[in-house]
């Protein structure tokens, strides 16, 4: 009989995210293969009748969503033909749930007996995502406050890349934020732009937005409109070159985002509203600034001293090592 693969690493590879996961697997010589939510063959109709139904459709019924819903039940039937096809595995790790149908993850369960979730985003954001849950030998959340041991939803915080990597670069910037577009966010970061550079601070603040009428009614000199997602790689050169980093967390969960770990790793500070990180063992005053919480007067301060190195002890804890180690062999 042939010996099950260790591994296989299912999810959306969304902005680059994936590649990196699948470069940490290889250098960890993790026996793995991937299954990545693009991994499908190109959408086509059908038939010449379906095609001209969905342009009669648009032009006559102003219906711009039956190709959508075609692609959509292309991308389901493709991706469970994909899972139907898998051989067995020791281990297989599922991250954006959200985008992967229930019938898709029992196919996955019919493949391995340890059968492990991540989740990426608060539960409260995806409600069809409990019943997915039971699916899962064991189910991960990055925000503590939606662990219930009881309903197989355990805490995990997210992770640094620990691939070896070329050494320092050149800082070119003291602040850096990149995020998506958010009216309610806006106000504060142009505050906070101004107050950057009445102290001469250089900054780079890009903001991601679809929206061409948004891009030009918000217009802003310090604050960079960018219409397309940023490769994660991209993003971790320019933290590279940033003395510290802005961090603005969403309203509905407490998870520290990636932002939290790039500083970590790369030994940046960070300004964060997000409160919950006084109680990560990494927390220290003098290289994380909680906006609400410490003086707006000790900012100027904050952004001018030294960084003060954590414990290499503590900063292992949260590398993508050890994270992948306590899914794939906790409790086992």
């Amino acid at each position: 009989m042939m010996a099950k693969k260790k591994m296989l690493l299912v999810m959306h590879n969304f902005v680059g995210i994936g590649d990196l996961m699948v470069k940490n697997l290889d250098y960890l010589n993790v026996d793995f293969d991937v299954l990545f939510y693009d991994d499908t063959p190109k959408f086509r109709y059908e038939s010449v009748g379906q095609k001209l139904e969905g342009f009669l459709r648009k032009i006559f019924l102003k219906d711009r969503t039956f190709k959508q819903s075609l692609k959509s039940d292309y991308k389901k039937t493709a991706l469970l033909e994909k899972a139907s096809k898998l051989g067995n595995y020791e281990n297989i790790l599922v991250l954006n749930t959200e985008y992967f149908e229930s019938n898709f993850i029992d196919e996955l369960s019919k493949h391995t007996e340890n059968l492990y979730g991540f989740h990426w985003d608060g539960l409260n954001r995806n409600n069809d995502l409990l019943d997915k849950i039971k699916l899962f030998k064991k189910f991960f959340v990055f925000d503590l406050q939606d662990e219930n041991k009881e309903a197989n939803v355990h805490f995990l915080p997210n992770f640094y890349f620990d691939f070896p990597e070329e050494g320092r670069v050149e800082k070119v910037y003291d602040l850096l934020y990149i995020g998506t577009f958010m009216e309610e966010r806006f106000g504060k970061l142009v505050t906070f732009a101004n107050w950057l550079k009445d102290k001469n601070f250089k900054f780079k603040i890009s903001l991601i937005s679809f929206d061409k009428k948004t891009i030009k009614k918000k217009q802003n000199s310090d604050i960079t409109f960018i219409s397309s997602l940023v490769d994660y790689r991209e993003n971790i050169e320019l933290v590279k070159k940033s003395t510290a980093l802005l961090d603005l967390k969403l309203k509905v969960h407490n998870g520290l985002s990636l932002r939290f770990f790039e500083a970590l790793k790369y030994e940046k500070k960070i300004i964060t509203d997000n409160q919950d990180v006084i109680n990560y063992n990494f927390y220290d005053a003098e290289n994380i600034f909680i906006l609400g919480k410490d003086s707006m007067d000790r900012l100027d301060y904050f952004l001018n001293s030294s960084y003060q190195p954590i414990d290499e002890n503590i900063r292992k804890q949260y590398s993508f090592s050890n994270w992948l180690n306590v899914i794939l062999n906790e409790n086992k």
